[in-house]
Parts: C-alpha cells; sequence; structure tokens
C-alpha cells in the first residue's frame, strides 16, 4: 500500500525540482540580501526610518509598521516578510495545482491512472512530493535568512520568532498549497494555475484593502494573510492560535480534492 505511493511521490519529486529550484535561490538570494543590509538601515537613524517618517498613517497601519521596533533585528525582518510570504504562497499554490493538472498537461494521466494503484495512492503521492519540496523551500529559505542576519546584527536575533514567522509562512503555504491541489481536480488544467494565482493575489489584496479603506474592513476576513502577519508574530512573541485555522481549511481542501479525484476517475 505504501510502495505504489512513494514511488509516485519519487516520480513527482523529480519532475517539480527544476521549478521549485526556480523558486527557492532566487527568493532564498534576495533574503540573504536583505538581512545583511540591516545594521545600514534599522535603527532610528537608519534608511527605514527615514522611509516610514514619509510614508502615510494608512499605509504604515496596512503593513502593521506603526508599533514595530526596527532596532530589533527580528522587527527589521518583519518589514521585509513579504518578499517570503507573497513568494511562497505563489510557489505554494502553483506547486498544488501543477502536481494534478501536470498529467493533464503533458497528456500522461491515461498511463498514471491505468497503474494498478488506488487512485487515492496517485494523489497522496503527489501530495507527500509537494509537501517535502515544501518544507525544504521553508528551511532553505529559513536558515539562508537567518544565518545572514546572525553575521551581520549588533542584537540578539531572536531566532525562535524568526522561526515562528517562518512556520506561519509555511501554514499559510500548505493552505495555498491544498487551495490549488482542488482546483486543479474540478478545473482543467490549463486554468488551474492561474487559479492559484489568482487565489493568492486576491486573498492578499483583500487584506491590505480592508486595513487601508474602513469600508471594505470586513474583507479581511476571507485574508489568510490575517492570521500569520510577521508583525503580529513579532507583537505577540509568537504565532497566535488562530493560525490553526489554516491547517482545519487545509485539511478540508484537501478531502475535497480527494474526494473529487476519485469521483472525477470513477466516472472518467
Amino acid at each position: 500500500m505504501i510502495r505504489p505511493l512513494l514511488l509516485i511521490a519519487r516520480r513527482e519529486l523529480v519532475a517539480q525540482r527544476n521549478a521549485t529550484l526556480g523558486w527557492l535561490v532566487p527568493l532564498a538570494l534576495l533574503m540573504m540580501l536583505y538581512a545583511s543590509l540591516q545594521p545600514q538601515v534599522a535603527g532610528d537613524d537608519g534608511l527605514l526610518a527615514a522611509k516610514l517618517a514619509v510614508l502615510p498613517e494608512g499605509l504604515k497601519q496596512a503593513f502593521n509598521l506603526n508599533a514595530t521596533d526596527f532596532g530589533r533585528p527580528v522587527g527589521y525582518l518583519s518589514t521585509n516578510f513579504l518578499v517570503v510570504t507573497l513568494g511562497a504562497s505563489l510557489f505554494s499554490g502553483l506547486l498544488g495545482a501543477n502536481v494534478v493538472a501536470r498529467e493533464d498537461a503533458h497528456r500522461t494521466s491515461e498511463s498514471v491512472l491505468t497503474l494498478p494503484v488506488e487512485r487515492w495512492q496517485v494523489l497522496g503521492g503527489k501530495l507527500l512530493a509537494a509537501l517535502t519540496w515544501l518544507a525544504v523551500f521553508f528551511v532553505v529559505v529559513g536558515a539562508a535568512t537567518a544565518g545572514s542576519l546572525a553575521r551581520v546584527a549588533t542584537r540578539p536575533i531572536e531566532g525562535g520568532l524568526i522561526a515562528s514567522m517562518f512556520f506561519g509562512a509555511f501554514l499559510l503555504g500548505i493552505f495555498f498549497l491544498a487551495a490549488g491541489m482542488l482546483g486543479a481536480t474540478v478545473l482543467q488544467a490549463r486554468v488551474a494555475p492561474s487559479m492559484a494565482m489568482g487565489l493568492v493575489l486576491g486573498t492578499y489584496f483583500l487584506g491590505v484593502i480592508s486595513k487601508v479603506a474602513p469600508k471594505a474592513e470586513g474583507a479581511g476576513v476571507v485574508s489568510p494573510y490575517r492570521l500569520v502577519e510577521p508583525a503580529d508574530v513579532v507583537q505577540a512573541g509568537g504565532l497566535e492560535p488562530r493560525a490553526a485555522l489554516l491547517v482545519v481549511v487545509s485539511i478540508v481542501a484537501l478531502a475535497g480534492a480527494f474526494g473529487w479525484f476519485s469521483r472525477k476517475d470513477v466516472h472518467a
């Protein structure tokens, strides 16, 4: 029962390797660059403080900048963490859509689905491979960021809080991965990646708009980013319990993906 699942997972790991590296390497290098600039741009007399002084209050509120201590390395990192949050979410959503839709796009679905394996094993192997690459992605980017920050920071980097920010982004990644897989099982292969990108960007901008425009405040409820905002993690001293909602919704989405995938095969 486990061996077919692992065979599918190994096949998918190879298939998604280049795409993963294409997201991982630039993002890790970019975060290392941001971290290495911390002594120059942070602090009371740094470039960051000068830029924030001229920002409109609405933008400061939208990105939780008013209550952030930029002299703390972890506070500085939280202001640049959107690179990780949004970049990793796009990667995760596309990964979830592509691991499912790839068979239809490459016209190999028939050969895969005629293998002597259960349909849940096919999708389970793809999910295992996607989760493996997602974990590797966050471990590498997180280690590169923390290591670069530790080399230049003059104050403790508060590694526990950095780990909490990355774990929150990882939960967000699992959410979009699950949503991408669900969308790819329901929609046609050619539209699934676009759907995933639209979901990632749409929910992000809904969260921003809800902070800037008082009349649209309720729109922020549907933005998963609000559950794991880096500035909130720093101010609260860790992830808040509400982040668990991402896990619950992800499980529901994955259950739907497995159910639809099996039903679609029966009627194919």
